[in-house]
């Protein structure tokens, strides 16, 4: 049961990080991609393999799923909070 798990989190993990390098960077941020399919792609699948990983058997997929879903929500979440945040994305005025 655990086993099946860890290897559902990997598979989240593979479908959620290769979805956000698609929608993020090979469509330049203007995607066809509908919202509500960006959300799920980009925060809650990577937040439900989170959880399915730390629940998991300790085998190299319950790491592959933690890994590969922590980077994912750190690529699509945490980064554009920061750079909004700080103010990196505004044009300088000198």
């Amino acid at each position: 049961m655990k086993k099946g798990l860890s290897i559902i989190s990997a598979i989240i993990a593979i479908i959620a990080f290769f979805g956000s390098i698609n929608i993020i960077f090979v469509t330049d941020g203007y995607s066809t991609v509908p919202k509500y399919v960006a959300i799920l792609t980009l925060w809650i699948l990577p937040i439900i393999g989170l959880i399915l990983g730390f629940i998991g058997k300790k085998k190299f997929l319950k790491y592959v799923g933690i890994y590969g879903n922590s980077l994912t929500l750190l690529i699509t979440l945490v980064y554009p909070l920061v750079m909004s945040f700080f103010g990196m994305n505004r044009k300088m005025i000198i």
